[in-house]
């Protein structure tokens, strides 16, 4: 919540009223955090990046939880991307693209 602070930012994180749920749903939001952190092993070293991408996925994660209903199709709100090393392909490859893309760019710019 302090980082969503930090940014003039609502957080994404939502808790039910009902004390058993909340345990549920704190177990859950630490689940994803720990896969986040995970599968974005070379994303470890950047902590913004790593609380974009949580803050992200748990606003997902509450809509599929909550069976928000999707403005567009009409149709329950599923996960943005799904399959076998989707995370890995669609998000932190990319991220690490840039990264890479980044550090050589202020490499050169020192000789």
């Amino acid at each position: 919540k302090r980082w969503c602070k930090h940014l003039g930012r609502k957080t994404s994180l939502w808790l039910p009223t009902i004390q058993q749920e909340v345990q549920q749903r704190k177990l859950l939001y630490m689940g994803l955090y720990l896969l986040i952190w995970g599968e974005a092993a070379n994303l470890r070293f950047m902590p913004e990046c790593l609380c974009y991408l949580f803050h992200h996925m748990a606003f997902e994660l509450y809509s599929v939880l909550a069976g928000n209903v999707s403005p567009t199709t009409g149709e329950n709100v599923r996960p943005s991307y799904g399959g076998e090393e989707a995370f890995m392909k669609k998000v932190v490859t990319p991220i690490c693209k840039i990264v890479e893309m980044v550090n050589f760019y202020i490499f050169m710019l020192m000789f």
